[in-house]
C-alpha cells in the first residue's frame, strides 16, 4: 500500500488539487514551481553569493567574527548587494520623470526596472558600492514593496542568518581558495549564482 500524504506544504497543495478540487492542475504546477524557485533556489544562491562577498571582503568578515551581534545587519547588507536576479520587471510610469542623467521617462512609457538599481541609489545609500556590514537604516527593496512584497522574506532572512552564522562560527579560518576572477557563474537574469565556490579553512 502506497504511503499517504505527508504533513508538508507540497502535500497540502496536492491534496487541494486531488481531494478537494480547490486547485486546478495548472494552478498546482505554478504554485509548486514558484515555491521551488522563489522559496529555495533564490535563498540558496544568495547564501553562496553572500559567503563569496564576505570572503572577498575579509575586513568585513573579521568585523562579524569579532562581533556576532552584527550578523543580522550584515545579512541585510548582503541582501542589498546580492539581489538573486538582476533582470528586473517591466514597469509603466504613472507620471513623467526627469532622470539625473538628463533623460526623461514619459507618463505611460514602459521601462525595465531592475531592483538592483534601487539598492545602489546614492540618494538613499551613502557610498552604495561599498560593502559595509555595519550599514544602518538599510531599507533595500530586494524583497519588493507593497502588495508584491515577498511572503517568504522573514524565512529567507532567518535561513541566511543561520547558514552564514554557522559557517563563520564553525570555520573561523574560512577563506576563498584561488581568485574570485576565476569563478564560473551559472544562471541568467532571473537567478544567478556561482557554479562552484572553492574555499579553505
Amino acid at each position: 500500500m502506497p504511503p499517504g500524504p505527508g504533513e508538508d506544504l507540497l502535500d497540502d497543495l496536492i491534496s487541494a488539487h486531488d481531494a478537494d478540487d480547490r486547485l486546478t492542475e495548472v494552478e498546482l504546477a505554478r504554485m509548486v514551481r514558484g515555491l521551488i524557485i522563489a522559496g529555495h533556489e533564490t535563498t540558496g544562491n544568495v547564501i553562496g553569493r553572500g559567503i563569496l562577498t564576505l570572503l572577498r571582503h575579509p575586513d568585513q568578515l573579521a568585523v562579524i567574527r569579532d562581533d556576532p551581534t552584527l550578523l543580522n545587519v550584515a545579512v541585510e547588507e548582503i541582501l542589498r548587494m546580492e539581489v538573486p536576479g538582476h533582470g528586473g520587471l517591466l514597469r509603466v510610469a504613472t507620471e513623467t520623470v526627469s532622470l539625473p542623467s538628463g533623460g526623461t521617462v514619459s507618463q505611460g512609457q514602459g521601462v525595465l526596472a531592475p531592483v538592483v538599481a534601487a539598492n545602489f541609489d546614492p540618494q538613499h545609500f551613502p557610498a552604495p558600492d561599498t560593502f559595509d556590514v555595519r550599514r544602518a537604516d538599510n531599507k533595500h527593496i530586494t524583497f519588493g514593496h507593497g502588495p508584491h512584497f515577498c511572503l517568504g522574506a522573514n524565512l529567507a532572512r532567518v535561513e541566511l542568518q543561520v547558514a552564514i552564522g554557522s559557517l563563520i562560527r564553525e570555520f573561523p579560518g574560512l577563506a576563498l581558495a584561488g581568485s574570485a576572477q576565476e569563478l564560473t557563474w551559472t544562471g541568467g537574469s532571473r537567478v544567478c549564482s556561482v557554479s562552484r565556490l572553492p574555499v579553505t579553512w
